[in-house]
């Protein structure tokens, strides 16, 4: 399993899909969105609320797709799926926080 940390990612602000397409998604390279680049976009507005994570617009409108995440407990990991509604369910309740083994 390969870590990486937040300073070795590259934090990209305007790029032109060609360029984002040749330099991460071709080259299978992680990166970090900055503000400037997504600013405009539908989820930006859609998916929060009063600075949160609008727990219930996001199971509205993907409540039925799968998430993934990965249980990790000492020196065991897993990568689990479960429906993102179920997943809301899960945060909302403080599970994920009271738990550091889930990793959403």
């Amino acid at each position: 399993m390969q870590t990486y940390f937040m300073d070795d990612l590259k934090r990209i602000g305007a790029v032109t899909y060609r360029e984002f397409s040749e330099y991460f998604l071709e080259a299978n390279q992680l990166c970090i969105f900055s503000s400037e680049l997504t600013q405009h976009w539908r989820s930006r507005k859609e998916w929060v609320k009063d600075g949160k994570p609008d727990l219930d617009y996001l199971s509205k409108e993907f409540g039925n797709y799968e998430s993934v995440f990965k249980i990790v407990y000492g020196r065991c990991r897993c990568l689990c799926t479960i429906l993102l509604t179920d997943l809301l369910v899960v945060h909302a309740i403080g599970f994920v926080q009271a738990r550091p083994w889930l990793r959403s």
